[in-house]
């Protein structure tokens, strides 16, 4: 939502006082703008950051006893000495300390060869298949599914305008749902969904006064002003207060230009700046159960480096987020409550091309990070034959619906039709 002036707003009001004069009419619009969805399940949360782009999953996650790994990646391979030893011949991405430690409480899940079905490699349908949670003919998103299927009005109180957020980015089609009472927030930033105060200007403040009179005369001279209009008003503005009060109120960690490891400060270059206010949600309080955010800059069709290089910066910034969200969660005592998903449309070739950069891939690795995770690896290991055999990517082997039923149903959401296409459930035993 973008920043809106009190003029605005009370122009926006007489628009709907026009709707507001069928009284039902309004009443499917109200719960949209003020109310948002109802906080249901047992009050976990999930966050999801997309990287956008297609990341490459084996410099993220590298097979460092696997000679294939080095002949076919002469360039960009991280050298075992280099990567983050995880045992069984597997090594994490040195720009990944915050997440090495992580892994080593236990905390982090690695699916190998995740990925939607038939996935077309391009940027665009992959995006949309994913967000949709596959390929059916039903429309929504899948979050947009889970919203319709298990948020509901359910009396006074009960109501958070807050449970589902996108901050900062995120595919439409995600949130995408049918039910008014079940639109989620999107905002570039919390800092962007406010009444700008224009109240400085004189002749402005007694052009606004003469708007909001003749506003209120107009249903005074008839029936009054109906009592919908001015609890969507009303509604509207405490939204905004209580999400200002989450901005102004937050006692957790800052924001650094390249903060170091051992340092609880989020960074400047996204994830950080979202997950800093997903957090600031939480610690409020406002029944945050489900947030999107993300990242772009994956698609490293050339100079995609290794230790350093391009995608060691996304890397950086992105273990750094983590860490310091995973600290942030710890000090309110959420961290058992949460779950941080790491996830990209499509991964890239097992071998890299002659601009020094890997091209569009299928499978990869997805990152289930959080305190009540059970950790390792899921998926089984890679093999010589496999990096140096056709096709050039990696295959897909679990379909990424199951991580996230199993992270639904953890949540206490229900998730009967909400994947719109087939797929072979596996038991991945994600969540403790």
């Amino acid at each position: 939502m973008a920043e809106k002036t009190r003029r605005e707003f009370l122009k926006d009001s007489l628009q709907l006082a026009a709707c507001a004069c069928c009284a039902e009419a309004f009443g499917v619009l109200g719960p949209t703008i003020v109310y948002g969805q109802g906080q249901v399940g047992n009050g976990k949360i999930v966050v999801f950051i997309t990287c956008d782009g297609g990341f490459d999953s084996l410099e993220m996650e590298c097979p460092i006893d696997l000679s294939a790994y080095y002949s076919t990646r002469p360039t960009i391979a991280i050298p075992a000495g280099n990567a983050l030893a995880l045992g069984s011949g597997v090594g994490l991405h040195p720009s990944f300390v915050r997440l090495k430690a992580l892994w080593d409480q236990g905390d982090v899940a690695i699916i190998r060869r995740s990925g939607v079905v038939q996935g077309t490699r391009a940027h665009d349908q992959d995006q949309n298949d994913f967000a949709r949670g596959g390929k059916g003919s039903d429309t929504r998103g899948l979050l947009g599914r889970i919203m319709d299927i298990n948020f509901s009005k359910n009396g006074a109180g009960s109501y958070s305008s807050y449970n589902t957020i996108a901050i900062g980015m995120g595919n439409p089609i995600d949130t995408s749902c049918n039910r008014a009472v079940s639109r989620p927030i999107n905002v570039p930033n919390l800092a962007s969904y406010r009444l700008n105060n224009d109240e400085t200007n004189n002749n402005d403040n007694l052009y606004r006064q003469e708007v909001q009179k003749r506003i209120l005369g107009l249903y005074n001279s008839a029936t009054g002003l109906p009592k919908s209009v001015a609890q969507a008003q009303q509604g509207t503005h405490d939204s905004i207060a209580r999400l200002q009060a989450a901005v102004t109120g937050y006692s957790g960690f800052n924001t650094a230009q390249n903060p170091q490891p051992n340092q609880n400060l989020y960074p400047n270059s996204s994830p950080g700046p979202q997950l800093r206010q997903i957090a600031m949600l939480i610690e409020e309080g406002l029944g945050t159960q489900l947030a999107l955010c993300g990242m772009g800059g994956f698609d490293l069709h050339a100079d995609l480096g290794n230790v350093t290089g391009n995608q060691a910066t996304l890397l950086r910034n992105l273990d750094q987020a983590i860490g310091t969200f995973a600290n942030d969660m710890a000090r309110l005592g959420k961290w058992g409550d949460t779950v941080v998903v790491v996830q990209t449309e499509f991964g890239r070739t097992l071998r890299e091309n002659g601009s020094l950069g890997t091209d569009h891939g299928w499978g990869f690795s997805e990152f289930i990070i959080g305190g009540s995770i059970n950790g390792g690896i899921r998926g089984g290991n890679y093999s010589n034959g496999e990096l140096t055999g056709n096709p050039n990517w990696i295959r897909v082997d679990t379909h990424y619906q199951n991580a996230r039923k199993e992270i639904f149903n953890w949540m206490g959401l229900s998730t009967q039709g909400a994947f719109p296409e087939n797929y072979t459930v596996k038991g991945l035993n994600l969540l403790a």
